[in-house]
């Protein structure tokens, strides 16, 4: 929906502002709703202006310019420092998750994890065991189940 330009808005108000007329008949005059009317005068006392307020719109950054500054200049005296402690350090009331994107899009890098070893991985089966294969399960006879009871027998 397109918002209704600065003209036509100076011209609502002025007309309300003559005081000749109803806000009703305002609107019909001016083939806006009376809910566009009374927002338009709100909007004036409230905050002075009568322009479009679409540039105040959409989610708000969940870090501040400042915190971001702080962070800069923590991750350049700490580069080492892990996402948990940047935002600890710098008083972050937000996920790490957010600390990570903020960091991409500040274009800095940091720490991936925490100091220690690497992970070793280990064997996962024993070396003498079988390998793959799809066939019938040793130890299960046809037409038994695997539970403690033995099969019920069909007539």
């Amino acid at each position: 929906m397109k918002t209704f330009s600065l003209d036509l808005r100076t011209r609502i108000l002025a007309a309300c502002d003559k005081h000749d007329s109803t806000r009703q008949h305002v609107a019909e005059r001016f083939g806006v709703s009376l809910g566009f009317v009374k927002k338009l005068l709100g909007q004036r006392k409230r905050l002075g202006v009568v322009g479009d307020l679409y540039f105040r719109a959409g989610r708000k950054q969940a870090v501040s310019e400042e915190k971001r500054a702080r962070m800069r200049e923590y991750v350049r005296l700490h580069p080492g420092a892990t996402l948990a402690e940047i935002a600890s350090a710098c008083r972050l009331s937000c996920t790490i998750a957010t600390v990570d994107n903020t960091l991409r899009r500040m274009g800095l890098t940091y720490k991936k994890r925490r100091c220690g070893p690497p992970s070793r991985t280990g064997r996962t089966s024993p070396p003498s065991g079988k390998r793959g294969g799809s066939g019938p399960r040793p130890g299960i006879r046809p037409g038994s189940s695997s539970s403690t009871r033995p099969a019920s027998r069909r007539r």
